[in-house]
């Protein structure tokens, strides 16, 4: 079933949510700003809980948007896989989703999956036997840019970041505290920043994966992964609006993109950039490209 996300979240108005963000890089930040967005819009009434809790017994669980349940060991597989039967209820927002039989089938009817494209939804539908199964556009894609463009982000809000880490990881605060690297980068994004745009040449951008799910496509000299760059946390509303804010600021000093990240594409078309979109080594970038980005004049898929 297709749906619009916050339509169907406006459910949960009055309901105390525990969300818990889908760790990951700077396009990950790019998710969960989005999602903090949409939550702050509606009037939802959430708090960022520890991933590492044993349970979550009783209580309304959201799950962040993003593309880690792709194997039984990754993350985000090993934490559904833990507290699902206790949760009151669970939702999985947009997601790619693969190679996560044994869980999906598990899942009971307390459980929604919401996925961001076809092929996902097509596999979900097919693999879980009781959990409610949903098809919508990437999170991100809803990020109002000039908001967060046009919030503050100075040293004070770096300032209140290192405090949250501190007081989550003394236990004064209940929540997941960033990790200590990430909190360290924050600090040094402009120098990040200001290293990347040397490395960048003129007005056109080359942003190639090289992680685990890079391709064969030679990589340019100047290239820049910029979302392993700009790896700064997602874990607080403060500091996933300051990772998004350096992503998009960065983006936003070039005209054209060249990119086989997902988050990069969206980020940059976004700002109104041209986007040469490649695919990564499975559907992922392809489907969603093919389900929220195909009519989308600024973005065209490579080869």
């Amino acid at each position: 079933m297709e749906i619009n996300l916050k339509e169907f979240l406006e459910q949960f108005k009055g309901v105390n949510i525990s969300y818990v963000p889908n760790p990951g890089n700077g396009g990950d930040a790019l998710i969960a700003a989005a999602t903090f967005q949409l939550f702050d819009d509606l009037g939802l009434q959430y708090n960022c809980v520890n991933r590492n809790l044993s349970s979550y017994d009783g209580q309304t669980l959201v799950y962040g948007g993003g593309g880690n349940l792709g194997l039984m060991k990754n993350f985000s597989a090993r934490l559904l896989t833990r507290v699902h039967r206790g949760v009151k209820r669970l939702v999985i927002l947009p997601h790619t989703i693969k190679e996560v039989t044994p869980l999906l089938a598990d899942f009971g009817s307390n459980v929604d999956i919401i996925c961001r494209e076809k092929i996902s939804y097509e596999y979900v539908k097919n693999s879980t036997v009781s959990a409610n199964v949903y098809l919508a556009n990437d999170v991100a894609l809803s990020l109002n840019v000039k908001q967060l463009l046009g919030t503050s982000h100075n040293f004070l809000d770096k300032t209140t970041v290192g405090v949250e880490y501190f007081f989550n990881k003394v236990g004064l605060m209940k929540g997941q505290a960033p990790s200590l690297s990430a909190a360290r980068h924050l600090f040094m994004a402009e120098k990040l920043l200001e290293n990347m745009r040397k490395t960048a040449s003129g007005n056109t951008l080359n942003a190639f994966r090289t992680d685990s799910e890079k391709t064969g496509v030679l990589l340019p000299e100047d290239n820049i992964d910029v979302s392993e760059v700009l790896t700064l946390g997602v874990e607080t509303r403060k500091l996933a609006y300051l990772a998004a804010y350096y992503f998009l600021t960065f983006l936003n000093d070039y005209s054209v993109i060249n990119t086989n990240r997902l988050h990069v594409c969206i980020g940059g078309a976004l700002l109104g950039k041209k986007i040469n979109f490649y695919p990564n080594n499975y559907f992922k970038c392809r489907a969603v490209y093919n389900y929220s980005l195909a009519n989308n004049p600024l973005v065209t898929l490579r080869q």
